[in-house]
């Protein structure tokens, strides 16, 4: 058949035009039932039909030259052709109504009337028919069925270019094309080159350019070869992708064309490349042979096997790998080697190697036998398949290898090598619990091992879990052949099922407590976050300079991006910086992330254009999983439509922001989690990258791990890789954090003064697969042989001890529950396996608890405890009770008990026993704390020691009388409250009465600790200007730290730091309230961006506790002293609330 190519701008009609025109009229009322079934709801346009209806009234009228006008409309270049028709005339010669919408839908179907035309073979169409622009590749074949199969192949889904797809389309309905027979290189190329010739400016597009392998056009002609190398095609895939070689050399004039056809030079240039390739390959190949030879020989004392080692490998009989497998037979003959070896040789080097299943054995494999136990694997497959499970297949095809190689394997060759009958299992049902799946007792070496033994001994890994997964699904399997032996056809119908797993699962005892994945040292991931965002900055500014159309300063990158892994950003005339702890740090090198592809995008004008960009998808998801913690198949499945949907408000400034996780693993359903802002921020930015692409695989959804049948709703992928609808891949993402932890371990340790430098991987050797030996190759060359090993880099931290990583930084900052709910997790044992403590920190927190708990903080007056054994008060008592009296300064007090000299109590305590006297950190009780009647009756009720006579305060109670007056100013303040709500409540007056009552008594007693408290600052200031001599047996620890009373207004928030200092040094003091408004104070600094931002230790359960050490994040981030004083200073600036002060009226006075 004649090739012809419409290379006019017009239609060509192949019939009688009335057999066009009635064609027309058929396909102009199918393209209004296709429009009709493809949006049943909601209709707000017309149907072809009836936007052509008076053009089909008088469809008599239609002449040629009409419908060639009105083809006009859906060709745009032919709005300018040369003849002057365009759009008016074509709306004329369609009699449209003169409505926006009737153009909309007549240019959108009547693509699909000429292409329907061109399919019945009436008309030839233009290259310039573009149909692709109105319909998607999925809609074509389904409103176009009938379309030949050399137009189809070019609509294909699975088309890796898309541009030369749409081109390709385009090409076919400009020939004659019906079947792949038709299809003739020499006319292809005859047009392709005489396109070239015509237009000089596009030849980069069909002669290709580095960036690419083929051309367009070539890859419209290879596309067609390849999907017609079954159906007719007369020429192989080789021929056709060397079209690109001709028309260099036809350019060229070194063609010698049209003497020689392009077929016929193509074909002698292949046979001379071949020829060459074959040289050195047979040349490669013999080199390497005989290098295997003299490995294989190696240790082989035996001169035959030595002559036949080199006899098959040179001449090519057996590969090496296969003659290793016959060695290792023989050797089992012989026995040199037990029936394991082979089988773990063969899992080691793998199965997909050999072309047998079982190399040198295959001439004892049971065909027969395996065909029934394989239709039962098959259709247990299935069963699984249609009950919801996912990820069956691959699962059940490990343990069905496993099975195979003990039953058509390894029984048949111990029955071959012991000589002694075998009861073979002809299928499940004869499958039995004593002798084939475990060991009957008392038979050694006159049975074969069970499978059971047999899998232990020759699986290559020693995990628990796997083996006791293979108990687990072989039982299943049995227990579905029980019940669908008829089915299966099976011998017995009724059997048991051989596995008992509570008998035969391992014992998890020595399962970890934590996971095996290390963590991010906490002081290196806020470095680690700044340097990643700093790399994704420098991606951006290229991505914005190539939109900009400065795209000559990175010619190359391709054959960059191959032969390095890192970018000298000073060539690229952008360095990029990040500030950290006032310094601020700048990245001469980064790592190469970013995958670089010819990418079509819609700019800003909603302009559609080709760019060469690089795409960091992968590199995003790995900061995004350090920022979120959650699994890195959660944020590769994270939707485009989606992930932002539960963030209504959408303000900018909030620093939290929800995110809705609609696939994880371990969950049926989405769930929602909070992520930090710049987090979200880094999310949108890979939103707004993919929604700038021009592909149609941007636009389509795809099911999870492209599975069948899944639980999870289609997305549309948030992270999409290149050329495909589907996410990145895992081996992508973890390329990408390969190249983040070597490029990040390289500038740190390069730039940052450290004691020692990070070490977060290293280069190691290839080892054979479950073994640590090295994989050696070997080569001769110049009649040595040389042997080398690869490398690889072993990275310390994988991309999922990101998720350790976030988990370990906020053990102690939040509450278990919280960091749970964030990551996903069910349950708080989970979130603890992931908690992994650096072991240096562990040594640090408990030497500083060592230290604590053997030497107190000499620097907070806060710790004199005047009641410890070892105190200075009580140890300067003991030796000289007279001389202490004088030096510590002591004092009496009594407000009610007037009548009672004012040394009676030292007086009693000079007399009284030591084992009666109780040292309080208040004060020293003479009476051990059984109070006198006399006492009683004026102190009103026991222990209210402010306003006791008997009572001796020192100079070293001073910080304890503090604390007790402010206990009680606790007490007047609530209780105070409390009468005020009972008041408002209308409760009665005798309840309220009952509660000032106790008021009053707190309000002299803080009055008699006062008294006491100013007293006793005298008598500390007359100490410090007195005479040394005085304190010979021992100094006050007062006087020795120089204590010193400040007296100010008293605000909210200064008043519960004091408290909680109180409460952490003198338990005695601590009250309910106190508790409650550590907790959430505790809560209040822990939600503090700046207390998040830094690193610190756990914190306990106690929560005054978890407070003062939350406390102390905060004031190393304001650059204060974590100490009392500063506390102090620094909660004078924190907001006060409306009631944020305590006036009590004594004498007139108000004091705070």
């Amino acid at each position: 058949m004649l090739t012809v190519f419409n290379k006019t701008d017009s239609l060509i009609f192949l019939s009688q035009y009335e057999t066009i025109k009635e064609a027309f009229v058929r396909a102009v009322y199918a393209a209004s039932e296709i429009d009709l079934s493809l949006e049943a709801e909601d209709r707000s346009h017309s149907t072809l039909a009836e936007v052509l209806k008076q053009r089909l009234e008088t469809i008599d009228t239609f002449s040629p030259e009409d419908m060639a006008a009105a083809f006009r409309l859906v060709v745009p270049a032919q709005r300018r052709a040369a003849d002057g028709l365009g759009p008016d005339e074509a709306r004329a010669a369609l009699l449209l109504p003169p409505r926006v919408n009737t153009v909309r839908v007549a240019n959108r179907w009547l693509k699909y009337v000429f292409a329907r035309l061109w399919s019945e073979k009436l008309v030839l169409l233009p290259a310039g028919f573009m149909m692709k622009h109105s319909f998607f590749p999925a809609e074509i074949r389904q409103i176009l069925p009938g379309l030949p199969e050399t137009a189809l192949c070019q609509v294909s889904a699975e088309a890796s270019d898309e541009r030369s797809s749409g081109l390709g389309l385009r090409m076919t309905f400009s020939s004659n094309y019906y079947k792949f027979e038709d299809v003739d290189i020499d006319e292809f190329a005859a047009l392709t080159l005489e396109t070239i010739q015509r237009d000089d400016i596009r030849s980069a597009m069909w002669l290709g350019d580095p960036r690419r392998s083929r051309s367009q056009l070539v890859e419209v002609f290879v596309r067609w070869c390849e999907a017609g190398q079954s159906n007719g095609c007369r020429y192989t895939m080789a021929e056709a992708k060397e079209l690109t070689y001709w028309l260099k050399k036809a350019v060229s004039g070194t063609a010698e064309y049209p003497e020689t056809a392009p077929i016929d030079f193509i074909r002698r240039a292949n046979l001379v490349r071949q020829g060459v390739k074959n040289f050195h390959k047979h040349s490669w190949t013999l080199r390497n042979r005989a290098a295997q030879a003299v490995v294989l020989a190696g240790g082989r004392e035996e001169t035959d096997e030595k002559d036949w080692i080199h006899d098959v490998l040179l001449s090519g009989t057996l590969s090496p790998v296969e003659a290793k497998f016959a060695l290792l037979v023989n050797d089992v003959k012989s026995g040199r080697a037990e029936i394991y070896d082979y089988f773990r040789a063969l899992r080691q080097s793998g199965r997909n190697k050999t072309a047998e299943l079982y190399p040198s054995r295959m001439g004892i494999f049971p065909i027969s036998l395996w065909k029934i136990w394989d239709n039962a694997f098959k259709k247990y497959k299935i069963h699984r398949q249609k009950q919801g499970f996912e990820g069956i297949h691959g699962r059940v095809t490990h343990i069905e290898l496993a099975v195979r190689d003990y039953i058509c394997c390894y029984l048949p060759w111990w029955e071959e090598v012991h000589g002694i009958k075998v009861l073979m299992p002809q299928d499940p049902s004869r499958f039995t619990r004593f002798g084939h799946w475990i060991e009957i007792d008392g038979v050694n070496g006159s049975s074969p091992d069970s499978f059971l033994k047999f899998q232990q001994i020759v699986r290559l890994g020693n995990g628990v879990e796997h083996y006791n997964m293979l108990v687990s699904i072989l039982e299943l399997f049995f227990d579905y052949c029980r019940s669908h032996a008829i089915e299966l056809n099976l011998e017995l119908n009724y059997f048991e099922n051989p596995v008992v797993p509570a008998m035969d699962r391992l014992s998890m005892r020595g399962a970890p407590s934590k996971t095996d994945k290390i963590p991010i040292k906490k002081e290196i991931i806020p470095w680690l976050l700044r340097y990643g965002y700093a790399v994704e900055e420098f991606y951006n500014h290229v991505v914005l300079r190539i939109f900009a159309g400065n795209a000559s300063d990175f010619d190359g990158i391709s054959l960059v991006a191959r032969r390095s892994i890192m970018i000298n950003t000073a060539e690229w005339g952008h360095v990029p910086c990040f500030e950290y702890e006032g310094t601020e740090y700048a990245i001469q090198e980064i790592p190469i992330v970013g995958y670089w592809k010819m990418r079509k995008v819609i700019d800003d004008d909603r302009k559609k254009r080709s760019l060469f960009l690089p795409s960091i998808s992968s590199f995003r998801m790995c900061l995004a999983a350090l920022e979120t913690g959650l699994r890195l198949q959660a944020i590769q499945w994270l939707c485009r439509d989606t992930y932002k949907s539960l963030d209504k408000a959408n303000d900018p400034t909030a620093q939290l922001a929800p995110l809705l996780v609609n696939t994880d693993k371990v969950k049926d359903h989405p769930f929602k989690t909070m992520i930090i802002r710049r987090a979200m921020n880094l999310l949108d930015r890979e939103f707004r990258f993919q929604e700038m692409l021009d592909e149609p695989e941007s636009k389509q959804f795809v099911s999870y791990e492209n599975r069948k049948e899944t639980r999870f709703a289609p997305i549309k992928s948030l992270f999409r890789g290149p050329e495909t609808a589907a996410p990145v891949t895992d081996r992508s993402y973890y390329s990408a954090w390969e190249r983040l932890i070597v490029g990040f371990q390289i500038w740190f340790n390069n730039n940052i003064d450290r004691s020692e430098p990070v070490s977060m991987f290293r280069i190691e050797p290839v080892t054979s697969r479950g073994s640590d030996v090295p994989v050696i190759s070997a080569r001769s060359r110049g009649g040595q042989v040389l042997t080398s090993c690869r490398v690889r880099v072993a990275l310390e931290h994988t991309p999922h001890s990101a998720r350790a990583s976030f988990i370990s930084a906020r053990s102690g900052l939040l509450p278990i529950e919280v960091v749970a709910d964030l990551v996903g997790h069910s349950n708080k044992s989970t979130t603890i396996y992931y908690m992994v403590e650096d072991q240096e920190a562990i040594e640090r927190r408990i030497l500083n608890v060592a230290n604590l708990i053997w030497d107190s903080d000499q620097s907070n007056p806060v710790h004199i405890r005047a009641d410890q054994v070892n105190s200075r008060l009580v140890s300067s008592f003991e030796k000289d009770r007279a001389a202490t009296e004088r030096a510590f300064g002591f004092r009496t007090l009594g407000l009610l008990a007037v009548e009672r000299p004012e040394g009676d109590g030292i007086a009693l305590l000079r007399s009284t026993p030591m084992a009666e006297i109780v040292f309080r950190e208040t004060h020293i009780c003479p009476v051990g704390e059984l109070c006198p009647t006399d006492v009683l009756a004026n102190i009103v009720e026991p222990r209210r020691c402010g306003v006791c006579p008997l009572a001796v305060k020192s100079v070293d109670h001073i910080p304890a009388i503090g604390a007790k007056m402010r206990h009680l100013l606790e007490q007047i303040r609530e209780a105070g409250d409390l009468i005020s709500t009972m008041k408002a409540r209308g409760e009665p007056s005798a309840s309220r009465s009952e509660i000032a009552e106790r008021r009053k008594i707190d309000i002299v007693e803080y009055e008699g600790w006062k008294t006491s408290q100013q007293a006793l600052l005298a008598a500390l200031r007359e100490l410090e200007e007195g005479d040394p001599a005085v304190m010979q047996v021992g100094m006050p620890e007062a006087v020795e730290r120089h204590l010193k009373h400040v007296s100010r207004d008293v605000e909210a928030s200064q008043f519960l730091l004091t408290r909680l200092v109180d409460s952490q040094a003198y338990s005695s003091v601590e009250t309910p309230l106190v508790r409650a408004q550590a907790a959430q104070l505790r809560q209040r600094l822990l939600s503090s961006p700046e207390a998040l931002a830094r690193e610190v230790a756990d914190l306990p359960n106690d929560p005054v506790m978890s407070t003062l050490s939350a406390m102390r994040v905060v004031l190393e981030a304001r650059g204060l002293k974590a100490s009392y004083d500063a506390a102090i200073g620094s909660l004078s600036e924190l907001p006060q609330s409306r009631n944020n002060r305590l006036m009590i009226d004594f004498d007139g006075k108000q004091e705070s």
